[in-house]
Order: structure tokens, then sequence, then C-alpha cells
């Protein structure tokens, strides 16, 4: 438990210029609201205010996925203010800071947080992010997923929530499995583009994965009002709800805006049956069990740096990051740039999983 952990910010008073407007900021949505509906999901844990980092343990471990990062312990991310509360004056909530080193040169890596939950959960999964900032820049690669724990990867599953690399401004939704596990191809199932059926497609590394293009469900009385789904323009509308469902039918990933929420999600009661707002994927089909693929899934917050992805010198140049940062590899620019990185944060107002799984949750395995 960390006793010691205290707010370190209060909204108000710092500058709230990378995180939306001080209007976007309010109190949290999950906060539950009285409504007359009902639902077949029932709460099985709750990760807001000072309980947030309680549900989380730290990753310490080299970076499986090779990053230029120095991954930190919950312990020695405190006195640096890497992790803590930021308190909001105006809806009296505490809000979920996650930051990394943006003081020091890093040539043997950037400090930076991977946090695990301390609970896995089982099929019948609904877990709704309310992120109201997340990293975004050149040399980045934040992501949140849950990832199976019972077996060795791919073969116990990962789904990412929410995924980027360095200025992209869409997210990456993705399933990473197992051989034997294909999705439907349908283009009306997704707001973007599916980069292939199977999601063992590279032996998981690159998976079934969709591109999500800007959210355009919501409309407002003067027209159809645009969402970004990840990244700098994500931030500046104050960021949204991510949901995610886990199902024998299969995974379905949501963006809400806040404004727009259904009434029973605000009461703490979502039935996405009911939900008349596309989602961004859905992962669906006969050609893949949803239950033998994806097992005892952990949720997982990361800010990595470079690695596999973000640092791929092809992906450092096409993504423009050579010529914006005038260098000739993401692992140089990350050492030598802190000043970068003083922005490259994840803020949370909440997260909840609910489920429709009689035994829901489990235990993670140490680390």
């Amino acid at each position: 438990m960390l006793s010691n952990l205290v707010t370190f910010k209060t909204l108000g008073v710092i500058s709230l210029a990378h995180y939306g407007s001080t209007a976007a900021i309010h109190s949290t949505s999950l906060t539950p609201r009285d409504a007359n509906v009902s639902s077949t999901y029932k709460l099985v844990a709750d990760y807001t205010g000072a309980a947030f980092f309680n549900g989380f343990s730290t990753f310490t471990g080299a970076d499986p996925t090779t990053g230029h990062v120095k991954y930190i312990n919950k312990q020695a991310a405190m006195p640096s203010e890497l992790i803590g509360l930021i308190y909001n004056a105006t809806s009296n909530t505490s809000l979920a800071y996650i930051g990394v080193d943006h003081t020091n040169k890093a040539p043997n890596g950037r400090q930076a947080m991977r946090l695990n939950s301390v609970d896995t959960f089982n099929i019948g999964m609904l877990l709704v992010a309310d992120v109201q900032h997340m990293p975004s820049g050149c040399g980045l690669w934040p992501a949140l997923w849950t990832l199976g724990t019972t077996q060795s990867w791919p073969d116990g599953g990962e789904i990412d929530i929410m995924e980027t690399v360095h200025n992209d401004d869409y997210n990456h939704i993705t399933l990473h499995s197992s051989s034997g596990c294909s999705v439907d191809g349908t283009t009306s199932l997704f707001q973007g583009n599916l980069t292939d059926t199977n999601c063992n497609a590279n032996n998981g590394s690159d998976g079934c994965s969709v591109g999500a293009v800007p959210e355009s469900n919501f409309t407002m009385s003067h027209g159809t009002c645009m969402h970004a789904t990840a990244g700098a323009a994500f931030n500046t509308q104050g960021g949204a709800l991510y949901v995610m469902s886990w199902t024998t039918s299969g995974v379905t990933v949501w963006m809400i805006p806040r404004d727009y929420q259904p009434a029973d999600l605000m009461a703490g009661k979502p039935d996405p049956s009911t939900w008349t707002f596309k989602p961004l994927v859905k992962f669906t089909g006969s050609g893949c069990d949803f239950n033998a693929h994806f097992q005892s899934m952990q949720i997982i917050i990361n800010t990595d740096f470079c690695g596999s992805w973000a640092g791929d010198p092809k992906v450092w140049q096409s993504s423009g990051c050579a010529t914006q940062t005038n260098t000739a590899t993401c692992n140089d620019y990350v050492a030598d740039n802190p000043d970068a990185f003083k922005d490259a944060n994840w803020l949370f107002n909440g997260i909840k999983v609910y489920s429709t799984n009689a035994n829901p949750t489990g235990t993670a395995p140490a680390t």
C-alpha cells in the first residue's frame, strides 16, 4: 500500500496547457449517478482516486520490446514526482499521474513506469478507462493493454486498447494471439482499416490491428463533432473514455467522449447491448475461440521509448521524427533531450472493471 502517496499538484495552480482546457477537466465520469437502468455487469475492480496506485504493481525488468527505457518501481518514482495524484480543486477529485524523467540525459535508458494490475480478469470483462491525457511525441511508445498471464506470449493473448508511436494522431487497436485465431474482416466492423484477419500474423508480433480514424459517431446540434482517438489532438480535447468488452463473441473497443456517455454507463450499470453508437473496432467471427486464446488478462499501463516499433529506423524516418528532431536515431533523441518529455504523461480520472463472470478475477503472478 502507498500510504505515503500524496497529492503533489493541484489543477488550477499548475499550467493546464498539456491537459486540455480547464472546462474539459471535470469530475470523473466514472462516478455512479442515479439512473433507472439495469445491467448484467457487476463492478469487480475500481482504480480511482487515492486507490489507483494500490491496484498496480511495477515491472522493473528489461524491456521485452528493447526500448531505450529504464523501468523503475513506485517507491523510486515518488520522490521525483513521476507518479502521484493531481488534485482538481474545481471538482474535488484526484487524478492519477504517471510521468517519465524529463530532467536528466539518459544514455542508458530514460526512467519511466510500467504498471501491472495486481488482479487478473477472465472472459466477461468490461474495462472502462477514463483517460484525460496520454504521452505523445517523437520517441514515445505509450500503451494501455491487457495481457494473458497463464501462458507464454502470445499464447495467453494480448488486447491493445490504446497504443501509438511518435506523433500518431490515431489509435492502433490490436489483438495478438496464438495460431488459430482469425477474425471477420467485414469493413463495417471497424472505423479504420484492418491490417490482417489473422491475429497470429508474424507469429503474433503483428496480430490483427486497426488504425482507428477520428471518431465521428457523436453529433451536436450544429453537426458532426470529430473526436481524435489518440495523440496530441486527443489531449487537447480533454481525452475520452475507452471501453473494452471481452466476451465469447469477441473483443470490442469503443471511445466515448465524456459528454456523450449513455445513462447506464454514467450510473455504473453498463449495458453495451443498448448503445447505438458504433465502436472503433469489433473483433468477432467463428474463426477464433476468444475464451481459449485470451486468458487471465492483466491490465498494463506503459510508457516506452523507441524499441522494436518506435525505434525501427524505417518508422523513425517515415514518422517524420528524424527530420523534425534532426537526429539520426530514436535512441539518440530520447537520451539527449529530456526537456522534450516534460509532458509525456498519462493522466487518468480512473479505471473500472465490470464483469458478467461468476469468477471474474484472480491474482497476477509475481514479476
